[in-house]
This record gives structure tokens, C-alpha cells and sequence, in this order.
């Protein structure tokens, strides 16, 4: 039965996210993410201060914290579109597991294959990022940790070489990620589309 309360906004909470990422990897390929540069000095400023500039969107910088705000924007649509349905419990709220919410997804509404083969992208390995998670020994399911904090549970620390100051390599890596959110906002629509009978 639908009720007049306004439920809270995921999907606006996840475009935030999602257009971040969108904008810093856009300014990441403006600025070349390159390791080494041949830049001149402005007036009355510093060589640390103009690297600081030259640098600020290179993977180095910006890869961790950017992919860490994709998979939230993604978490954050699943939780959205079970909370539209009155489906999203406490269990699905207070987890980051994106597998498990979309299992709880796909049993209270019509999941289309190719959003469920979506999402199954980013939370294994057969993807852009396959040599990050097989160098450190988890999955993109486990996003909350390795994007999060610098070390696991367990104390090791994880390794970010294979997305870091690799230059051409993870530009291609980023303009993946572009792509896909432009398909990822198709899906959702779609989802939309096909589930109206269920929705507030």
C-alpha cells in the first residue's frame, strides 16, 4: 500500500556520487595523468606548489577516493530502488555487501539480466580492475575496505600500484567507468520502467 510519507532520497544521493566521479575523471583525462611533466613556474610560486597543481587530478591522487564514490553510488541506487518498493530492511541498509542486496533485489522485483550482469561486473574481478583486486586477493565486493581504508582487517596493507601512476593504462581504466555509468543510468531506467506497479 503506498503511504504519503517521502521516502529518503537514494537515487538523488547516488546521481551526487555517480556525477563526482563523472567530473574528476573528465578533469583526469584533461590533465593528461601523467608522471612526469615539464611545467613553468607562475609568479611567486613554489615548484611543490605548481606540482601540487599539475598533479591534483592524476590516479595517484584521485583514483582510490573516485572509486570509492562509484561503488557508494551504486550501493546506494540498489538500496534506492528497494526503498521505493517499501523493501529495503535493516539488514540491506546497514550492509555494503552489493551482492546481497541485489539477491534481495532481484526476490522483491523484475530485475533485468543485464543490470544484474552489471553489477556482477564491478562486484568480481572480470573487470577493468582485475589487476588491483587479484593483487590484493579480493573482490570488487569488498569495495568498503580496500577504497576506504589503506589496510584490512588483518593488518595488511593493500597494494594500489596497479591503478596508480600507470598513466595511458588507467585513463582507459576511467573512461571505462564514464562509460558505464552513462549504461548503468539506462539500467536504472529500465528498472523503473519495468517495476511502476510496485513503486511508491
Amino acid at each position: 500500500m503506498k503511504n504519503n510519507r517521502f521516502p529518503p532520497d537514494y537515487f538523488g544521493h547516488s546521481n551526487k556520487f555517480l556525477g563526482l566521479v563523472e567530473a574528476i575523471i573528465n578533469q583526469m583525462i584533461v590533465s593528461g595523468n601523467k608522471v612526469f611533466r615539464t611545467v613553468a613556474l607562475e609568479p611567486n610560486e613554489t615548484r611543490n606548489e605548481r606540482h601540487k597543481k599539475a598533479a591534483q587530478w592524476d590516479d595517484l591522487n584521485i583514483a582510490i577516493p573516485t572509486l570509492f564514490n562509484f561503488y557508494h553510488g551504486i550501493e546506494l541506487t540498489l538500496k534506492g530502488m528497494l526503498s521505493s518498493i517499501e523493501a529495503l530492511t535493516n539488514q540491506c541498509k546497514q550492509t555494503h555487501d552489493l551482492n546481497f542486496i541485489l539477491k534481495e533485489l532481484k526476490c522483491k522485483s523484475k530485475v533485468d539480466p543485464e543490470f544484474s550482469n552489471f553489477i556482477k561486473k564491478y562486484t568480481g574481478i572480470e573487470n577493468q580492475f582485475k589487476p588491483l583486486f587479484n593483487s590484493n586477493q579480493i573482490t570488487g565486493n569488498q569495495f568498503y575496505d580496500i577504497f576506504k581504508y589503506p589496510e584490512n582487517k588483518k593488518g595488511k596493507q593493500f597494494n594500489y600500484n596497479p591503478i596508480t601512476q600507470q598513466e595511458e593504462l588507467s585513463l582507459l581504466m576511467f573512461k571505462e567507468v564514464i562509460d558505464d555509468i552513462s549504461l548503468f543510468d539506462s539500467l536504472r531506467t529500465k528498472w523503473w520502467q519495468n517495476n511502476q506497479d510496485h513503486i511508491l
